[in-house]
């Protein structure tokens, strides 16, 4: 019988208090135990870290157990460390302050890894839920897995758990970033071959976008985060400028470009995807083009465009529900 691996969730948090505890609670109401949480307040101004410290008094008990951390240094990836230096699990999950979970989600995801012992990072989908209360499901099964993630963000901070010592061995979080942190990373973590797997199955993780969210509901005011970010995951990457991670880099460019242009921005546009497209072939300049025009019109169907075109052959990835 395989053993069961420990599991620690990080979560940062930030003058949410009068949100924290609909996720907290859906992080208490999870059907697996033993578990652990570590919340870690970075800096709060508002009764944040006070309304944690009530939360922790009225739910710890011997197979739940919750730390609660500081953090002076400004930005989440900063939090995200600050938890990352107290586990001691096998593997760890980040989430964030406001977003939850349905109550069987741990117990899928430790379901899995038993069975599958030799995974590194598991990754899944997730629920959108809109301010009207619609949910919508963001599900890519399967593809290359660095191309997933630079088109669909498959890494994004609600959507994987990974084995702790992979994490510390990549290096965590990047702090000098303040935005796509998570893009960062998780083109970090598949910059080298690991074994990656995906769970199928309906949602057990709701995302709930807000105006206060990092990332935020418009793209032009965070140029220079994107700009930095990108750039630091070019700097990991091969130099040959035909490699699919390069290919789906500049896939993620003319996406960005075609939004700065749809959000009225030609002259910025223009420019990323003039660096986009540096390097490349004509065909393969001539399919980024593609991608800015049809986000520029319509806001979406770049990514369509890039994983049909640009994608290598792969077979099939690992597929299990567990």
């Amino acid at each position: 019988m395989s053993q069961t691996p420990t599991i620690t969730i990080v979560i940062p948090v930030r003058n949410r208090a009068g949100i924290i505890l609909r996720t907290l609670e859906s992080i208490h109401a999870q059907t697996f135990r033993p578990l652990r949480l570590i919340i870690v307040d970075n800096a709060s101004t508002d009764s944040t870290l006070d309304t944690t410290l009530r939360w922790k008094s009225a739910h710890e008990s011997p197979t739940f157990a919750i730390d609660i951390f500081s953090e002076p240094k400004p930005g989440a990836s900063a939090a995200r460390n600050r938890g990352l230096r107290e586990v001691t699990s096998d593997y760890v999950m980040f989430f964030d302050s406001d977003d939850e979970m349905l109550p069987t989600h741990i117990e899928r995801i430790v379901r899995y890894l038993s069975q599958h012992p030799d995974t590194d990072l598991l990754r899944w989908d997730i629920g959108i839920v809109d301010p009207d209360a619609w949910l919508s499901v963001k599900s890519h099964p399967k593809g290359d897995e660095f191309m997933l993630h630079m088109l669909h963000a498959t890494l994004a901070t609600q959507r994987y758990i990974v084995r702790t010592s992979l994490l510390r061995a990549r290096g965590a979080w990047d702090e000098t970033l303040y935005i796509w942190n998570d893009l960062e990373l998780g083109a970090r973590l598949l910059s080298a071959p690991i074994n990656t797997a995906y769970l199928t199955g309906e949602p057990t993780v709701l995302v709930h976008p807000t105006e206060i969210s990092i990332t935020g509901t418009d793209y032009l005011s965070r140029t220079d985060g994107h700009t930095r970010t990108l750039a630091k995951i070019e700097s990991i990457l091969p130099s040959d400028p035909q490699h699919p991670h390069r290919l789906a880099l500049a896939a993620k460019r003319a996406i960005l470009a075609g939004l700065y242009r749809k959000e009225g921005n030609r002259d910025i546009a223009s420019q990323l995807l003039a660096k986009a497209k540096s390097a490349l072939p004509w065909r393969k300049r001539v399919i980024l083009h593609l991608i800015y025009t049809s986000v520029s019109l319509t806001g979406h169907g770049g990514a369509a465009i890039a994983a049909m075109l640009l994608t290598p052959e792969k077979p099939d990835k690992r597929v299990n529900e567990s």
